[in-house]
């Protein structure tokens, strides 16, 4: 295979990976939205208030998290396009930021689990 076709399929993968990560990222916007929409138009017992503020809490993060990960697609599509350096301390944060917020994500079920 020649470096044309590795390109047109680095391109087609993050075209889909690009629009799961966008699809992922409006479901947690949508589903923090109605969880305060909810808070603040029902009255609810304390425990409920506290899943409904951990369920929130693991929503905000999956929206972070996505994210994140749609400026790092954003990122790779323009270096598979023109040339962009991955190796910058921009890049090595973002990276760093998803597996932070990937373990804050684990934490968070961790935290629901527990409570």
């Amino acid at each position: 295979m020649s470096y044309e076709d590795f390109t047109v399929i680095s391109v087609i993968l993050n075209i889909i990976e690009f629009s799961v990560n966008l699809v992922s990222w409006l479901i947690s916007c949508f589903v923090c939205i109605q969880i305060i929409h909810y808070m603040y138009s029902h009255r609810a017992l304390n425990q409920e208030k506290l899943a409904m503020i951990l369920c929130l809490n693991i929503y905000f993060v999956i929206f972070i998290l996505m994210m994140t990960r749609i400026r790092i697609q954003i990122d790779v599509f323009k270096g598979d396009l023109f040339g962009y350096n991955p190796d910058s301390i921009y890049c090595q944060f973002m990276g760093y930021a998803v597996i932070v917020l990937a373990s804050n994500l684990y934490y968070s079920f961790v935290n629901q689990v527990c409570s």
